[in-house]
């Protein structure tokens, strides 16, 4: 049984690769819409990993995971493979926001099974609603605890990397956004975050401290 898991999970995350690769290619046909969305909603959810490791005394270990990441994306010669580790990073990350069904199916398949159901001509309009609807409102909710404390930190960090992204994608033509030093660049730091999140907050560490932080 884990072996038939492990293979559909192989074949399931190739397809999504080719599904986000051709979602990934629509990049210039962003709307203002849908740039505003991407950049004020999307993109500065990932802020929270620096207050966080502040909160809980993590600072060192954000900063090893981001640097980690950077070399990475830097220095290994194959596209592929550091494809493969962006894509199933993602898979993975997203399946906090799916069940398991039916007691038998593991939440990776839900997740994939889900992303799986959408055609390949509206990939990009379906990740920002699913970013903007479900994952983006569930992280900030496993946030809410402590972010609730800082109001003013968080709402400086959001606004201003959202700034910043809007400017470097408004500004930018599709062709230096879509080189792959720049999408690399952007897989790091993104690879990153579902590292911190999945070793800091997904984990028993968060909970273990969530009434014991010292800022």
């Amino acid at each position: 049984m884990v072996i038939i898991i492990i293979i559909l999970e192989c074949l399931l995350l190739y397809n999504y690769m080719q599904l986000v690769s051709n979602g990934i290619n629509m990049f210039n046909q962003f709307s203002l819409t849908e740039k505003l969305i991407t950049s004020f909603v999307v993109i500065p959810h990932g802020v929270t990993d620096i207050l966080h490791a502040t909160v809980f005394k993590n600072v060192q270990h954000v900063f090893n995971i981001y640097s980690a990441s950077a070399l990475l994306y830097t220095y290994v010669p194959s596209q592929h493979a550091l494809d493969i580790v962006f894509y199933a990073a993602s898979v993975g990350h997203f399946r906090h926001d799916f069940p398991t069904l039916f007691d038998i199916i593991p939440r990776y398949i839900t997740s994939l099974l889900f992303i799986m159901t959408i055609s390949k001509a509206s990939f990009i309009n379906f990740m920002l609603y699913y970013m903007s609807l479900i994952h983006v409102p569930q992280h900030y909710r496993r946030h809410f605890f402590y972010l609730k404390k800082h109001p003013w930190k968080i709402i400086f960090a959001i606004m201003y990397t959202a700034f910043v992204s809007f400017l470097v994608m408004d500004k930018n033509p599709a062709s230096i956004i879509l080189s792959s030093r720049i999408t690399n660049i952007v897989k790091s730091i993104i690879v990153s975050h579902i590292m911190y999140e999945e070793i800091y907050v997904h984990k028993s560490f968060n909970k273990k401290h969530r009434n014991n932080y010292i800022i």
